[in-house]
């Protein structure tokens, strides 16, 4: 099993964004190798949804926005 710590992440400066980025789990981030860069139709399975705040379903907005090739605006947005 992998476990997602990032999202939109890119391989390189100017490159495509990935979907997720993931460690091996239960292991964690042990070591730049175990890191993978994966896009969700790779996803065979999903084990687990952990912990989720309303600032993850706002990431969850701009994505979407991102992915519809719309203005997503910048993130994180502004605070205050």
């Amino acid at each position: 099993p992998v476990m997602v710590f990032g999202r939109l992440q890119t391989a390189e400066e100017g490159g495509a964004p990935w979907d997720y980025s993931g460690v091996p789990y239960p292991e964690g981030n042990v070591a730049r190798e175990f890191t993978y860069l994966f896009n969700r139709d790779q996803v065979a399975e999903l084990l687990f949804i952990g912990y989720q705040t309303e600032r993850e379903f706002e990431l969850q907005e701009y994505i979407a926005r991102y992915e519809a090739g719309g203005d997503a605006g910048k993130w994180p947005p502004e605070e205050g």
